[in-house]
């Protein structure tokens, strides 16, 4: 999937924030989709703003880059219902005229899949092969798309070295997904669970956990809490278990305690109890059967 960095917009003068208002009501659509941005960049976002304003960018002159932010929310049911059919939409408005490459891969993702919109796997390749080739805006989400459709001989024929290819350059790039799935060709795909290539997965993995909590991490510590890579450490899969439960609570907290409880990490009856919470507090039932309340 593909993420935005937030960049405050508090402790600054509010002239700027009033004159891009102010702009906006005048219809000056850049204004419009710099207010949606901002009202997502909040700590608590305020969705409702943020859909009201790309709405009115998009529907008024087809704004591209509020119609695929627009886009997004009606995939995500952010704001409102699900509408996968919008959704594809939108995206082929925001790719078509103002071709933005995130937009073209997600309307490659609606048409490889049928969401939305009718199933055009060929094309759907073509929009990724675009948007990883663009030569003024190449996407290395578009690379790992198009890696995705070489591993499955689906809208291309199937090339597991042109797959790998592609993930380890969208890899470089600093998209972490690519690592993720540049280290499963290493662990389970392509060369099998040699130890050499169990290091190079660990690498990948850990690679995608140093550009984005979100993704490696678990795996990572999975690879090192199985004992087949030479390197393995407990510790290791403890440490990066944690990591993924401060960004998903759903995973990670309740392995990180399980380790710890039966010994393999050292660790306080508090610590442990602690991640066993959290993870119960975030719907793992398993969790919930180690608590301890009083």
């Amino acid at each position: 999937m593909f993420q935005l960095m937030l960049l405050s917009f508090f402790g600054c003068a509010q002239e700027p924030a009033l004159m891009r208002d102010q702009r906006c009501l005048q219809n000056d659509l850049d204004a419009c989709y710099e207010i949606g941005m901002a009202a997502l960049a909040l700590s608590r976002p305020d969705i409702g703003t943020a859909r009201r304003e790309f709405a009115k960018a998009c529907q008024m002159s087809h704004h591209p880059a509020s119609c695929n932010e627009l886009a997004k929310m009606a995939r995500d049911a952010r704001g409102g219902p699900r509408d996968l059919k919008r959704a594809a939409e939108l995206f082929a408005i925001a790719c078509e005229k103002g071709d933005i490459q995130p937009a073209c891969v997600n309307l490659g993702r609606a048409k490889y899949d049928g969401e939305g919109t009718k199933v055009d796997q060929a094309g759907a390749a073509a929009l990724f092969e675009s948007a990883c080739k663009h030569p003024e805006d190449p996407r290395p989400m578009g690379c790992a798309a198009l890696g995705i459709a070489y591993s499955d001989g689906v809208g291309v024929e199937k090339d597991l070295q042109k797959s790998e290819d592609l993930y380890r350059h969208a890899c470089d790039d600093d998209y972490a997904p690519a690592c993720v799935l540049a280290g499963d060709v290493y662990e389970n795909i392509k060369r099998g669970k040699k130890t050499e290539n169990l290091t190079t997965a660990l690498t990948f993995y850990d690679r995608a956990c140093a550009i984005d909590h979100n993704f490696g991490c678990y795996e990572y510590a999975e690879l090192h809490q199985s004992g087949k890579p030479a390197e393995s450490s407990d510790n290791k899969a403890a440490e990066y278990f944690q990591k993924t439960c401060t960004i998903d609570p759903t995973r990670g907290c309740y392995e990180a305690a399980q380790l710890m409880e039966d010994g393999r990490v050292k660790a306080s009856p508090t610590e442990i109890e602690a991640l066993y919470n959290n993870a119960c507090e975030h719907g793992n039932t398993a969790a919930c059967d180690k608590r301890m309340i009083p």
